[in-house]
């Protein structure tokens, strides 16, 4: 199973986009792992929360009473999925616009095809 990390400071603004990337999973389940900055936090402040499910999408936020950064808002997305016994982790910004159905099947294929292989880009 794919962990998904996304960054973002408008989740509504982004939701077009995280809906492309569930509608076009196929196969093996996902989970996402959304950061982000708001001032009025979710559940008391800078930790994580389960959103729902989306389908057999699991949804969790995380969600920083400062603005954290890209890299470091990736790392601890990174860091939960890692947690979680994600071995493959796709880092999508929240702006990226998914068409492809089964991305996520290509994308493990390609990890399970070459296991020396450490990142990949698309």
């Amino acid at each position: 199973m794919i962990g998904i990390v996304t960054a973002t400071l408008d989740l509504p603004r982004a939701n077009d986009c995280v809906r492309s990337w569930i509608d076009t999973l196929r196969g093996e389940g996902a989970a996402i792992y959304f950061v982000g900055q708001t001032t009025t936090p979710i559940r008391g402040g800078d930790a994580w929360d389960f959103i729902g499910k989306r389908g057999e999408v699991e949804q969790h936020g995380y969600m920083s009473s400062q603005i954290l950064g890209v890299v470091p808002a990736f790392a601890i997305g990174v860091q939960r999925a890692l947690d979680a016994g994600h071995e493959i982790i796709a880092c999508l910004h929240d702006d990226l616009l998914i068409e492809e159905p089964g991305w996520n099947l290509r994308v493990l294929n390609a990890f399970r095809t070459w296991p020396e292989m450490g990142l990949a880009g698309f």
